[in-house]
């Protein structure tokens, strides 16, 4: 049997009638608590146990399970808190077709969002990575300033980060374990600040051959000395690049003397004072200054200006000894003993810095151009 009653339906207390429970049929409106009292909600499970409770004066909607454990709350600082008591928080949102697209996993620690087709593009794990794109879609982060402009990009697709930009110079600090700043990379004035606060900034640069360098500068090509203000090079000379004549068949160690074009071809005088120097790279000594390299012209040859290099010698001039001044000889390509230093003058190339006996060989010498 039922019964219907219309307009509004009161409950009150019994000793003042104060309305503490109102049911209005006009406007289908349940009202609980007022008047000193507050109006809750509680809802049972068939054992008698308070599954949810709508706590009207603590503002707060609890879910519990069947031994009376919090599982969930929604409470009046506008958190929302899912799991514990033995259960897992789980949070699952979906599409119009069904499909999970976010998916928050208490029990795991993980965040994940899919595409429509369930494929996982984002995840956040509880080992501390975020992982963004794949299957089709490229993971882009965007941070803003204040007033919307994007100040920090990293592109996914092109493996980009950018800084900066909109009114803004893109600066990256590093700092010491101290919190002291180490290196400071200035965006807006293109200047790269390295040491300071007790460290001193180096660079070193390392070939590919070097296996697991483990930060070690004396292992590096090129090494850029914050603290002792030196610029240190694994290789031995500074040399230039000049251009040869077409078809001299140049190659590192040959000795060198201009033609009447100004272009270089592998010297064939004995003397010749117009020799300019050895082709630096051969055996044991590689340049590690060139200058004026022009890669878009053909024959061009470092010449060593500067510091150790190896040359071909022969025993024209007799043998060669450990200081000897070395000149051009008529062999081609090939250095001898100056042995007549007047004779040399103007045409010396440099000075021994190993003995050479008798027939043709190389040897390693400073170059000394006079």
């Amino acid at each position: 049997m039922s019964e219907v009653f219309n307009g509004q339906v009161t409950v009150g207390k019994a000793a003042s009638g104060d309305v503490t429970i109102s049911l209005n049929g006009e406007n289908g409106d349940a009202t609980l608590g007022g008047s000193n009292s507050d109006g809750d909600l509680k809802l049972t499970d068939s054992s008698g146990n308070v599954r949810i409770n709508l706590n009207g004066g603590g503002n707060s909607i609890t879910f519990s399970n069947a031994a009376g454990e919090t599982i969930a709350t929604i409470g009046s600082n506008g958190n929302l808190v899912l799991g514990g008591g033995a259960s897992d928080g789980d949070l699952t949102i979906k599409d119009s077709s069904n499909q999970n697209r976010l998916t928050v996993d208490g029990n795991n620690a993980r965040l994940r969002m899919f595409n429509a087709t369930g494929g996982q593009i984002v995840s956040l794990g509880d080992n501390g990575n975020i992982t963004l794109g794949g299957l089709g879609m490229d993971g882009d982060v965007t941070l803003r300033d204040d007033t919307g402009a994007d100040t920090v990009r990293m592109n996914g697709q092109e493996g980009n980060m950018t800084l900066g930009g909109n009114g803004k110079d893109g600066d990256i600090w590093l700092k010491d374990a101290n919190g002291e700043n180490s290196v400071h990379l200035d965006g807006n004035q293109a200047n790269l600040f390295m040491g300071g606060n007790g460290r001193d900034g180096d660079i070193a640069l390392f070939a590919a051959s070097e296996n697991n360098p483990a930060d070690d500068a004396a292992k590096a090509t090129i090494h850029l000395n914050g603290d002792a203000g030196d610029i240190i090079l694994r290789n031995a000379d500074c040399a230039e690049e000049f251009t040869a004549a077409p078809m001299t068949g140049a190659e590192p160690g040959d000795v060198m003397v201009l033609d009447d074009e100004g272009l270089m071809r592998p010297c064939d005088v004995a003397f010749d004072k117009r020799t300019i120097g050895v082709i630096s790279g051969a055996d044991l000594y590689k340049p590690g200054i060139i200058l004026d390299r022009q890669d878009d012209m053909e024959d061009r040859h470092p010449i060593a200006l500067v510091g150790k290099v190896c040359v071909r010698v022969t025993d024209e001039n007799g043998p060669i000894r450990i200081g000897d001044l070395v000149t051009t000889s008529s062999k081609t390509g090939h250095a001898m003993a100056a042995g007549d230093d007047a004779k040399a003058f103007g045409a010396v190339i440099g000075k021994a810095l190993k003995n050479h006996e008798a027939g043709d060989g190389m040897i390693p010498i400073v170059i000394a151009l006079q």
